[in-house]
């Protein structure tokens, strides 16, 4: 794994999506536009055998056995079944933004709504589980609700951008 000091002025967010291999349990608390301060605190549910770091990894793509994306923290212990991993309040110049409409609409299917600024950029975060030398990834961690009806993935905004649609949609993402 690779370092990198590179930043771009960002906050982050949360949104909701899907992802899933190994499961987090996490206090729930109430998911407010905001209110993250980028350091994500974990019990895993699910036995990790031979996870020795966690890292933050942004576009994680694995073809032919083979790692691609952008390294978007340090790699964190992890220690029996818990870990604590800081995302840097900027993230590495290398990591691919898409626009808040292109997200929705492209990525997530959702047509007919209305965004205060579409052209707002987007990052995601996958959360990775390696093995102490960190040479070998074993799998994604994610956070679900206690009512196992949401997972979480984490996002940076380069601005405010709310979106809205439909009786069931409404998301506010802060810089």
């Amino acid at each position: 794994m690779k370092a990198t000091n590179k930043t771009f002025q960002m906050a982050m967010t949360i949104m909701v999506t899907t992802l899933i291999l190994i499961g987090c349990k996490k206090d729930d608390v109430p998911l407010v536009s905001g209110s993250f301060n980028g350091r994500i605190t974990a019990t895993v549910e699910n036995d990790a055998p031979g996870v020795g770091l966690v890292v933050a990894w942004n576009e994680t793509e694995i073809q032919g056995g083979t790692l691609y994306g952008e390294q978007a923290s340090d790699p964190v212990s992890y220690n029996g079944s818990s870990f604590t991993l800081n995302l840097p309040a900027t993230p590495p110049a290398g990591c691919t933004f898409v626009t808040i409409k292109s997200a929705f609409e492209d990525d997530l299917g959702v047509s007919g709504a209305k965004y205060s600024n579409p052209n707002v950029r987007i990052m995601g975060i996958d959360i990775l589980g390696w093995n102490s030398a960190g040479n070998t990834m074993y799998g994604f961690f994610v956070h679900i609700t206690s009512d196992e009806k949401m997972q979480c993935v984490y996002l940076y905004a380069e601005d405010d951008v709310t979106v809205r649609g439909g009786s069931n949609l409404s998301v506010s993402f802060k810089e």
